[in-house]
C-alpha cells in the first residue's frame, strides 16, 4: 500500500484516498464529525508554529478512539503543515516532498489528516484515533521536517 500521506495523489485519486483511511486509521473524520467532535467529548490540543517547531514540543498521549480537535496557531514568518500521520509515513511523505522540491511546498491542499496554515492564521484539525501506535503531527516545508518539526503522538 502507499503511504496514507501521498496527498497530491489523493487529491487526483479519491477513492484511492478512502481506501487508504480504512487500511490505515481507520475512517476519515467527515463533516458531521467534525462538528460532534468539536462539540461532544473532542479534547482540544493547541499547538503553535514558529519558524520551524512547534510549540510545545512534547509527546502527546491519548487512548485509542479518542477525537482531537488540533488549534493551529502560525506564529511565524512562514507557511506550515500539519499532517497526521505514522513515523513511516511521514517519512515518505518527507521523502516525496524533498522529490517535489519548492513545487511541493505549495502542492498539499487541505485533508482529513492534514492543513496548512498561513502566517499569522489559525486552522483547526479534528482528528479521530482509531488505532493504537506511534504518530506524528508534522510539517513538511522544505527542511522543517529535518529540522524537527514535529510532535509525536502516543496511542494506546
Amino acid at each position: 500500500m502507499r503511504p496514507l500521506l501521498r496527498t497530491h495523489l489523493f487529491a487526483r485519486r479519491p477513492g484511492l484516498f478512502a481506501a487508504a483511511m480504512v487500511l490505515s486509521l481507520g475512517p476519515p473524520v467527515g463533516l458531521a464529525d467534525r462538528a460532534m467532535a468539536q462539540s461532544a467529548g473532542a479534547r482540544t490540543i493547541g499547538l503553535t508554529m514558529v519558524d520551524s517547531l512547534y510549540r510545545p514540543s512534547s509527546t502527546i498521549q491519548l487512548r485509542r478512539g479518542d477525537r482531537v480537535k488540533f488549534v493551529l496557531r502560525n506564529r511565524g514568518k512562514l507557511p506550515h503543515e500539519a499532517v497526521i500521520g505514522t513515523p513511516a509515513e511521514q517519512m515518505a511523505h518527507e521523502k516525496e516532498m524533498v522529490a517535489m522540491g519548492a513545487m511541493g511546498a505549495n502542492a498539499m491542499s487541505d485533508t482529513p489528516e492534514g492543513v496548512n496554515v498561513k502566517p499569522g492564521a489559525t486552522k483547526i484539525l479534528t482528528f479521530v484515533f482509531n488505532k493504537a501506535g506511534k504518530f506524528e503531527i508534522a510539517c513538511h516545508q522544505p527542511n522543517h521536517y529535518k529540522a524537527g518539526m514535529k510532535v509525536t503522538i502516543d496511542v494506546r
